[in-house]
């Protein structure tokens, strides 16, 4: 996958990527201190376009971090 750069590139990427509805499906996590670890996967059009092991960091009781590590 290319990179893209740019605003207006960006969301012209995006607006094309998610015409169709997405669904994104959590299928697992566990909890270390302020450190939730989530298995995921996105659906568009009934197709999986994308999945993921993520690490979202709380403080103060809002999101900090949340990265995808493919």
């Amino acid at each position: 996958m290319a990179s893209v750069t740019g605003a207006q590139a960006i969301r012209e990427t995006l607006l094309l990527e998610f015409k169709d509805p997405v669904k994104a499906h959590v299928t697992g996590w566990s909890v270390d201190g302020n450190t939730i670890t989530y298995d995921s996967y996105v659906l568009v059009g009934g197709n999986q376009i994308d999945s993921c092991t993520s690490l979202m960091v709380i403080e103060n009781g809002k999101i900090v971090s949340d990265l995808c590590a493919p």
